[in-house]
């Protein structure tokens, strides 16, 4: 790979030349539509959140996504909390005719519906309604205030020659004011809030390997961190950043090699069990007796944790979100500055888990977002609700002539047959329907021989097995599918078994009765 090839952050002056971007002035436009075109793979999202008094969290984001060929569609993530309790995690699919949604290029202006995303005020005032009647009965009206100058790491740009994922944080620290509704009853709420921008032209896990990030409002001072990592073939360059500012005054505006970001705690992720870290550091490289040091402990509280959709055929990705406790700890000279307090933190993984595959039957082991399960209700030809911890049968199944064949494949060649199972993941169509990556093969109802209860089942038993060698899942898996198969066999060997002892003993008193009538005639 070349040296251009290289992931990494723009700070260069010819750089935001040519991106029309003042270094220390940003403007309205920046957090209006910044990926207007319609290909595939450009998304883009708006994210806010707060932290409340009385242990409330709130955090939302509007997305604006294109799906495959079709046009681009809106979807809103929903996340409350309170004292560190999840009340809900929502992924809704809001309007998908152009009427329904509209969203400016000259400043943050979003409406989905009802909902909508708003600048009343260039950078320094937003108003935020998610209308609780598209969201389960939650939702919130709030009004955000900038209390700090807004933030953008250079150009905001990280870039793999010519794919980017870009970033601007129009609210690092502000105040807010409004009423959140659960369940249909609704609270006054103030505390302070957030508020950032996020685009790019390509899916994500295509350059990037994982970040962290992490925020909060901490003894008067505005914290903003994050470290991106790139993917390996795109040069494996992590760029960690660290932006500490009290009201106007900048005390810490640091990027890529000027710091280091060090991982601490690490816990099991809530749905694929894979280590992930929990507690982060970060150490700011200084001259003489000055030090900057920022602790991100999430205190192994997750509140929310959901599969990213993803356009990768081998790999699930997973955001987890941390609320702990920030510490802040800074020494100028002889000033210093220790302070501690609630914030965020979160994981993004585009490795988050290896998705399991069978034979033509693919197993997408992760639990569905509610706003996928809702939104193809009807494609699926049912009206049953669906939550983000039901499997959905339709898209994960497993059908008894598959099997057979995986069964002989396997026993005639089964190194061929590993070799066959690598290759899957370039022959994998995309599944209109859901938006996943999936070969779908829908059961018989009038199937005696695998019933529904014995798939779920089966997939149950495998759904955690995952980030192990492809080879050796196949194999596991064509090993427990042949157990399977062998029990159902003998169950039904034995069913026939029984039948003809009964036709046996209705029989011969039938025979002896017709035999008899013989002799006697």
């Amino acid at each position: 790979m070349t040296e251009s090839a290289h992931g990494r952050l723009l700070t260069d002056d010819q750089s935001l030349q040519n991106l029309g971007l003042d270094r220390s002035q940003p403007v309205s436009w920046e957090d209006g539509l910044r990926s207007p075109g319609v290909e595939s793979g450009e998304w883009e999202w708006w994210y806010a959140d707060a932290h409340l008094q009385s242990g409330w969290f709130l955090q939302v984001a509007f997305f604006y996504i294109t799906e495959g060929d079709g046009p681009k569609t809106g979807l809103i993530d929903l996340n409350i909390a309170k004292d560190g309790k999840k009340l809900c995690d929502l992924h809704k699919r809001i309007g998908n005719l152009l009427s329904e949604i509209v969203v400016a290029k000259d400043r943050c202006d979003l409406q989905y519906r009802k909902n909508y995303f708003r600048s009343v005020n260039g950078l320094s005032e937003y108003h935020i309604l998610v209308d609780p009647d598209d969201m389960e009965g939650f939702g919130f009206d709030v009004v955000i205030k900038r209390t700090t100058p807004s933030y953008r790491p250079g150009s905001g740009r990280w870039d793999v020659e010519g794919r980017h994922f870009s970033w601007f944080v129009a609210v690092p620290g502000g105040q807010l004011t409004g009423e959140v509704t659960v369940n249909g009853t609704k609270t006054k709420v103030e505390g302070n809030a957030y508020h950032d921008h996020n685009w790019g032209n390509v899916p994500m896990e295509t350059i990037l390997d994982n970040w962290l990030w992490g925020r909060a409002d901490v003894g008067g001072l505005s914290v903003v961190s994050a470290s991106v990592r790139f993917r390996q073939d795109c040069g494996g360059r992590e760029v960690p950043l660290l932006f500490v500012v009290r009201g106007n005054e900048v005390l810490v505006d640091v990027s890529d090699d000027q710091l280091v970001c060090l991982e601490g705690v690490k816990i099991a992720q809530p749905d694929t069990g894979k280590p992930t870290s929990s507690d982060c550091i970060y150490l700011v490289k200084s001259a003489g007796d000055n030090f900057a040091q920022v602790r991100f402990d999430g205190q192994q509280k997750v509140i929310a944790s959901f599969p990213y959709p993803t356009t990768s055929q081998e790999w699930e990705t997973r955001y987890t979100r941390f609320a702990g406790m920030v510490t802040i700890n800074i020494t100028d000279g002889d000033k210093r500055v220790y302070v501690s307090d609630h914030g965020s933190l979160e994981v993004m993984d585009f490795f988050g888990r290896k998705k399991l595959f069978l034979g033509t039957a693919v197993i997408e082991a992760y639990r569905t977002p509610p706003s996928f399960a809702q939104a193809n209700s009807h494609s699926h030809g049912s009206a049953r609700p669906r939550t983000g911890d039901q499997f959905r049968f339709r898209d994960w199944v497993i059908y008894q002539r598959d099997i057979r064949l995986i069964l002989r494949q396997y026993r005639r060649k089964p190194q061929r047959f590993l070799h066959d199972q690598s290759r899957q993941f370039d022959t994998m169509s995309q599944n209109e329907n859901t938006g996943h990556t999936a070969t779908v093969k829908q059961i018989s109802d009038k199937n005696e021989q695998f019933s529904e209860v014995d798939v779920l089942a089966m997939i149950e038993r495998i759904r955690n097995r995952s980030g192990e060698d492809v080879a050796a899942d196949s194999e596991r898996l064509a090993a427990e599918a042949k157990r399977f198969y062998e029990e159902q066999m003998r169950i039904r060997s034995q069913k026939q078994r029984e039948r003809m002892i009964y036709v046996t003993k209705l029989a011969l008193p039938v025979a002896f009765i017709v035999g008899a009538w013989y002799w006697l005639w």
